[in-house]
C-alpha cells in the first residue's frame, strides 16, 4: 500500500480523535469551485441542515473533483454550534440567504494554519461512496501532490475554459504549478 492522506497529514501535525470526520463538498446546487475561489467554502460548510457536526471536534475538509477524486481544503476545529440565523453573514454571496433559510445550524469553525502548505495540493481518491460526504477518517489513497502555488483546477477542456483576471494573474505568478 502506498502513502495515504492520513500518513501525510500526520506528518504535518494532524492528531486523529474518535470525533474527527472527513468531509467532501460537492453540490450540484452550488458551484464548489467558485465557492473555493471566493473563499466562501468555509462558510458553506458551516451552515448545515442537520446536526452532522454536533459530536465532531475536527473536520478534514475536501472539495470534489471529477469522478471520485477530491482535493484537500483544510483542517478545522469545531468550536460549537448555534442556530443558523445567528451565523456569519456574507451579503455579496448569492447563495447566503438560501443557506441561512435551509440550515438549522451554524458551526463555528477554526481553521488550522499548520496545513496551509497542503491546501489545494493534495488529491485523493474518495472512493465510490461519494454520496457519503461525511465519513470517519480512513487512509484514502493519495493520488497527487501538486506543486506549491497551485490554485486553479486542472485544465481539461478548451470549450469550458474561462479565467477571471485574478485567476489569470495567479496562473502567471505560479506558472510551474499550472504546467498543463
Amino acid at each position: 500500500m502506498g502513502l495515504g492522506v492520513i500518513d501525510l497529514l500526520k506528518l504535518a501535525g494532524l492528531t486523529l480523535t474518535p470525533h474527527c470526520r472527513f468531509v467532501r463538498h460537492q453540490d450540484d446546487r452550488y458551484p464548489v469551485e467558485e465557492l473555493r475561489r471566493r473563499d466562501w467554502l468555509e462558510l458553506y460548510q458551516s451552515y448545515q441542515g442537520g446536526p452532522v457536526f454536533h459530536k465532531v471536534d475536527r473536520l478534514v475538509s475536501f472539495y470534489g473533483l471529477p469522478g471520485t477524486r477530491a482535493a484537500f481544503y483544510g483542517v478545522y476545529k469545531v468550536l460549537g454550534h448555534r442556530p443558523a440565523p445567528e451565523g456569519t453573514v456574507i451579503a455579496e454571496c448569492p447563495w447566503f440567504e438560501k443557506w441561512q433559510q435551509e440550515a438549522r445550524f451554524f458551526y463555528d469553525l477554526e481553521w488550522d494554519s499548520r496545513f496551509d502548505e497542503l491546501r489545494d495540493r493534495l488529491v485523493i481518491d474518495w472512493g465510490r461512496a461519494t454520496q457519503s460526504w461525511v465519513q470517519k477518517p480512513t487512509n484514502k489513497p493519495l493520488l497527487e501532490i501538486q506543486e506549491p502555488g497551485r490554485r486553479l483546477p486542472p485544465f481539461d477542456d478548451y470549450l469550458e475554459f474561462s479565467l477571471s483576471y485574478a485567476q489569470l494573474r495567479d496562473l502567471f505568478a505560479n506558472e510551474e504549478a499550472h504546467r498543463e
